[in-house]
């Protein structure tokens, strides 16, 4: 997470703005996320797209 963010998250708040810029870059169609999983559902990683 440290890498992908554009400011320090330390709160339940800044997770959440985090959360609503992304959400906007993705209906801006200008960067797109995605959260990379085993067969399990176990999360590996991400990779994004700008």
């Amino acid at each position: 997470m440290e890498r992908q963010v554009d400011a320090p998250i330390t709160t339940v708040a800044d997770a959440g703005r985090w959360i609503q810029r992304r959400n906007g870059q993705w209906h801006q169609e200008v960067a797109y996320g995605f959260a990379l999983a085993d067969g399990t559902g176990t999360a590996l990683g991400s990779a994004e797209e700008r």
